[in-house]
């Protein structure tokens, strides 16, 4: 079975990291659970699920990043990841900007993942099309739990930038707004799932449940759903 992000009749998508005769090991965006390595067999993973066909493997395991910034992932699925990045590499695919996106991934014990990135190498990001986005959405509501502290990470930035001389830039901080964009914008989960999915991670209370309805509304006023 071939390395590569696959999906099934509901259009919920998994990567392959490996397989044998028997089984495929693969990993699914569960947000619930953190994302895990599981095993199915190779005839039942063929009627379930079809390869999505040019789409970078380094492309799917940077979305699949950002989610598990704040729903975790284990160690396991780290290692993969950074083996298929690491293939990847040879075949001279950039892919410092998706090994930056996995420094930022957590473990599921709560403390940052560790990468198998050279501490030497170059981690310039190729800004270009893939210049990430900046959320500068304030938190302003009380009783919002402090979220766990992202380790900082200083990039080169190229000299005609427009930020400041200091050589370094800040990751922007995850909030609560952001995590429910970003759930809505998969589609692949209903309003429930979402708000349980992010009241686990910033401790909101039942009160805050009309925030995805809103944040969807928002969405849909954008034209981005």
């Amino acid at each position: 079975m071939k390395i590569s992000t696959y999906y099934d009749r509901q259009r919920r998508t998994c990567i392959v990291v490996a397989s044998d005769k028997s089984n495929v090991s693969l990993v699914k965006l569960d947000t619930s659970a953190g994302l895990r390595i599981s095993l199915m067999p190779v005839n039942l993973f063929e009627d379930t699920y079809s390869e999505v066909a040019g789409y970078p493997i380094h492309k799917a395991i940077e979305q699949y990043s950002e989610f598990a910034r704040y729903c975790g992932a284990t160690q396991d699925v780290m290692n993969a990841f950074n083996g298929i990045l690491d293939s990847e590499e040879k075949q001279g695919v950039d892919v410092k900007l998706t090994r930056l996106k996995l420094q930022q991934v957590k473990l599921l014990d709560g403390k940052a993942a560790k990468t198998q990135s050279d501490a030497s190498a170059d981690d310039t990001p190729p800004w270009g099309n893939d210049e990430p986005s900046v959320d500068n959405s304030k938190p302003t509501k009380k009783g919002k739990t402090a979220m766990a502290r992202q380790p900082k990470v200083s990039v080169k930035v190229p000299s005609n930038s427009a930020t400041s001389n200091t050589g370094s830039i800040k990751q922007p901080r995850r909030t609560a707004a952001s995590a429910f964009k970003d759930l809505i914008l998969t589609g692949q989960y209903s309003d429930d799932e979402i708000f349980a999915t992010v009241q686990k991670e910033f401790g909101l209370d039942d009160s805050k449940r009309s925030y995805v309805a809103y944040y969807r509304r928002e969405l849909k006023n954008k034209g981005l759903l």
